[in-house]
């Protein structure tokens, strides 16, 4: 392979890698100004992108599983915008869309070999372990982080947020690479410092997920990690199940020596007296005013965005918080966009799973173990999402889409075909 094709790729890829940094850093680009750098961002990803199609000839925009209800998505969220409720927020909402969308077709395209797999493999689990490392240092030594990153105010009393303003949703970023940990573990042998690098690692990001103190962040993580192990103690080709039960009987003890925390202990007992937003009554009191905000609007919703504004005026009476979430992803992008996005949202999860199962049929173990870690990284953020807005979140959305990008670039015969030895 030529040198010079080299050059227009590894820019490709130091834009994608500073755009999924950039995120959780600046707070989870909460903020309209990090969201206008993301955009800008965004901007020259695409750019460099194109530059590469014109160089190389690689194919920017192949097809795709997801392509027909991508496109449906696409069409039902411009219906919405033309006839919703809050056009300056759609139009917002539509240039976040555009930068998922360009962080999947990049982490796609990046993806596309077996060494492009592992440089993305490699730079979310140092997104994650990075974000980890500074929710430690804030929470044990917060003399040492900036004064940047201590501004709490959601956040639940002792738990851990990391660079996030809500603890949940940096549980939310670590829960959808945790399994791309163990996913390497299926990729080749692992003896040594590559091992002991892999399991610190391991009990650094699930030690900090559980600090996060996020009781939907437990239980999706736990799910998840439970089917994960079940299935590869079910499969007659997955050799090493004594490590894995050893493994996994280490981090069990990790999450025991925390549960002695009085803390931890008090998080698994306090599910209804926090604030009106955060406890399980406040959530649930929510997500009845969002079932009669959907009542009022079921066919294109009250339009992209537009729910922070709009829901004050179907908020049930006896809160005095206001909600600009609905705490529960699904519920929100039915109010904004119809009860047609929930029946997308199903198609989009139901080809996933098909791919994940189909995926686990390979003799690549790479292919295998990514496709796999993926998949269940993909699962416990769906699983969140039933009780958090973690997809509303600029900073977990795009490492979303990255995941969605990863786990796409495996159904691409190229990677199968690949000129490198299965190893």
């Amino acid at each position: 392979m030529p040198i010079f094709p080299l050059y227009p790729r590894w820019l490709t890829f130091s834009l994608f890698a500073a755009l999924l940094f950039f995120a959780p850093l600046a707070r989870g680009a909460v903020q309209p100004w990090a969201q206008a750098v993301m955009m800008a961002g965004a901007c020259l990803l695409a750019a460099a992108l194109l530059v590469e199609k014109a160089l190389t000839g690689a194919v920017i925009l192949p097809r795709t599983a997801l392509d027909k209800p991508f496109l449906a998505l696409a069409v039902l969220f411009g219906l919405s915008l033309a006839f919703g409720q809050a056009r300056d927020d759609g139009f917002e909402a539509l240039a976040l869309l555009a930068v998922y969308a360009v962080i999947f077709y990049a982490a796609r395209h990046l993806a596309a070999n077996r060494a492009g797999q592992r440089h993305v493999v490699y730079l979310l689990i140092t997104l994650a372990a990075v974000v980890a490392l500074i929710a430690l240092f804030k929470r044990f030594s917060p003399q040492l982080t900036p004064v940047w990153w201590h501004y709490d105010g959601l956040s639940s009393g002792n738990s851990t947020a990391g660079p996030y303003g809500n603890h949940n949703h940096l549980a939310g970023l670590l829960e959808m690479i945790i399994p791309l940990v163990f996913g390497l573990f299926l990729t080749r042998p692992r003896r040594g410092p590559a091992l002991f690098l892999l399991l610190y690692l391991a009990i650094l990001l699930v030690t900090t997920h559980i600090l996060a103190l996020s009781r939907g962040g437990w239980f999706s993580l736990s799910v998840g990690l439970l089917i994960m192990i079940a299935t590869l103690l079910a499969q007659k080709r997955f050799t090493r199940k004594k490590l894995l039960l050893g493994i996994t009987g280490g981090l069990l003890l990790v999450f025991l020596f925390i549960l002695a925390s009085t803390h931890v202990v008090e998080r698994f007992l306090t599910m209804t007296d926090e604030g009106a937003v955060l406890d399980l009554a406040g959530r649930v009191t929510a997500w009845k005013g969002c079932l009669r905000m959907i009542a009022a609007h079921p066919f294109l919703g009250t339009g992209p965005g537009s729910f922070s504004a709009l829901f004050p005026a179907w908020q049930p009476p006896g809160i005095t918080v206001r909600f600009f979430y609905a705490h529960n992803d699904y519920l929100q992008y039915a109010a904004e966009l119809g009860l047609a996005a929930v029946a997308i949202i199903l198609w989009i999860v139901v080809i996933l799973a098909r791919l994940v199962i189909k995926q686990a049929s390979q003799p690549s173990r790479q292919i295998w173990g990514i496709s796999f870690g993926a998949g269940i990284g993909i699962l416990t953020i769906i699983l969140h999402s039933f009780v958090d807005f973690n997809l509303h979140i600029p900073a977990n959305a795009a490492v979303f889409a990255a995941l969605l990008g990863l786990l796409l670039s495996n159904s691409h015969s190229g990677v199968g075909n690949s000129h490198e030895r299965i190893r």
